[in-house]
């Protein structure tokens, strides 16, 4: 079972059920009995988009308390809030809502999350959550903060990156540094499979953890891949 947030990156772009899909054609189908328990899936995004089907990656992260996993284009969408919609008719309103925003602000928004035991009431709390979120003050550090900036050309949970020995590290404060056991992978791809909030990547069964200027964004096969883009039917 597929969790939100997900999604299908196929050559380089991200393709993501947006809130405002739903108001589509194709979008009203998937909120029909027989498919919208999948909404936050990939087999909602393969009904939305049926060329994907048996095409591209298919990624997910839910670690809303560490957003340095979702890719750029994605984490911009759920700071506007673009995503409410799909997280609250997903079920995954709580863990969202938790991660991004203050205590104070989660206060505020429990009236609207404690009615929201129906979908009527899940679309309320999901316009209740996009007005929240319009005052970047009730965002916690971690969502409105620079720390963002280090990941914006990085990759992400899931994804693969070719890795470099760096010629030199004299004179460089870099944390985490190299050292001699991570020369095996020196020149190969490894898939991320965390990112912590400095902006490291832990690519490996022994969690090595790689600074990114020492990574390519690549596919699986040592392609390297273009900038991502958010894909949608408008």
């Amino acid at each position: 079972m597929c969790h939100f947030v997900s999604w299908i990156d196929l050559d380089g772009n991200v393709y993501v059920l947006q809130d405002s899909d739903l108001d589509t054609k194709e979008g009203r189908r998937l909120l029909n009995s027989s498919v919208i328990s999948d909404i936050d899936g990939h087999g909602a995004l393969q009904n939305y988009y049926p060329e994907l089907r048996g095409r591209g990656w298919h990624r997910e992260y839910e670690n809303f308390d560490n957003p340095l996993g979702f890719p750029k284009t994605i984490h911009e969408l759920l700071q506007q809030g673009k995503l409410a919609r799909i997280a609250a008719l997903s079920k995954n309103l709580r863990s969202m809502a938790a991660g991004m925003l203050t205590r104070k602000a989660c206060d505020k928004l429990k009236p609207a999350y404690d009615k929201a035991t129906d979908l009527p009431g899940r679309e309320l709390f999901a316009v209740a959550f996009k007005q929240i979120i319009k005052n970047k003050r009730n965002l916690k550090l971690i969502w409105r903060g620079t720390q963002m900036e280090m990941v914006r050309k990085g990759g992400s949970v899931g994804s693969y990156v070719l890795v470099k020995k760096p010629k030199s590290l004299k004179g460089r404060k870099t944390r985490p540094s190299w050292v001699n056991e991570m020369d095996e992978y020196d020149g190969k791809v490894v898939r991320i499979n965390d990112i912590t909030r400095e902006g490291f990547y832990s690519c490996t069964p022994r969690s090595w953890k790689f600074h990114k200027k020492w990574c390519t964004n690549v596919t699986e096969d040592g392609t390297p891949i273009r900038k991502a883009k958010a894909k949608s039917r408008r």
